[in-house]
């Protein structure tokens, strides 16, 4: 395993000499590695197993190259015809502190996509999640979960296609604009999912102005039923997190000897704890 990343790159680019290749920090369930080569930067993807419950690799792929097209993502170069691995071109930075105002033009162009695949259920996606697990900690969220997805209806934004894992860590700078990264859970959705996530990582003194600024490019008055659609499409991530999380502590537990598990325990960890006590205080 040792040699496998600089393996693969000759195998996927070999009109590239390679110069170096480093491991990058921040994936939770994948491998990353900077790439030098051919006097240009990439990054190299070694996919993990722990979340192929949640994963469509190809449904991925389709994603991410929908958004490349529309300048929303870097290029990917190489998609491994066995779904293993790819590499993508190295862009911008990850942006020390999100602002509202790139982030907002970015949900807004990311929510003009035209959706791919079928609607996303989000009972059937986290009772998905919590199959064979223990899960007694969440029953109480569960039971809150119809009237959730019933306020969250009321909502006069439409379905759309949505990234729903727009954490900073997915999020580069690039000529004064946001790319975004990784679409293992894109989905054609609930654009208020994303919104949802994206207000959660900005301190609490910028998340108004994000959400006025969001529904003023969606030419979309925030009234009552979207403030009270807003905050249960916030517990409906939340709970998606924590059912998420669950899973895939068990499943690392079970793959602790596969080459492929890469999964970051206690960054996962962490994440439960964070969606339980949003559920909790909220």
């Amino acid at each position: 395993m040792a040699n496998l990343p600089e393996q693969l790159w000759h195998q996927a680019m070999p009109q590239f000499p390679l110069s170096a290749l480093v491991p990058l920090a921040g994936a939770s369930a994948n491998q990353l590695y900077l790439v030098d080569a051919g006097l240009r930067q990439w990054v190299l993807r070694l996919h993990g197993n722990d979340n192929q419950f949640a994963v469509n690799r190809d449904h991925e792929r389709r994603c991410w190259q929908a958004c490349a097209q529309a300048n929303l993502a870097p290029p990917l170069h190489y998609w491994s015809m066995d779904n293993r691995f790819c590499i993508s071109e190295f862009c911008g930075i990850e942006p020390p502190q999100l602002q509202p105002e790139p982030l907002a033009q970015l949900l807004q162009r990311l929510h003009q996509l035209d959706g791919i695949g079928a609607a996303i259920d989000y009972q059937q996606e986290i009772l998905g999640y919590l199959q064979g697990v223990d899960h007694t900690a969440l029953a109480p969220y569960l039971a809150q979960l119809p009237h959730w997805l019933s306020l969250l209806h009321r909502s006069q934004l439409a379905l759309t296609w949505c990234h729903r894992d727009l954490h900073r860590g997915n999020i580069r700078q690039c000529d004064g604009r946001y790319l975004v990264l990784d679409f293992e859970y894109a989905a054609y959705a609930h654009p208020l999912f994303d919104l949802a996530q994206a207000q959660a990582q900005l301190p609490a003194a910028q998340q108004a102005s994000l959400v006025q600024r969001y529904y003023q490019l969606r030419q979309q008055p925030f009234d009552l039923d979207e403030q009270q659609a807003l905050h249960s499409a916030s517990a409906i991530w939340q709970l998606t997190n924590a059912a998420w999380a669950l899973r895939m502590l068990q499943q690392a537990n079970h793959n602790n000897s596969d080459p492929l598990q890469h999964t970051d325990t206690a960054l996962v960890q962490n994440w439960y704890r964070t969606a339980v006590d949003w559920l909790n205080l909220n």
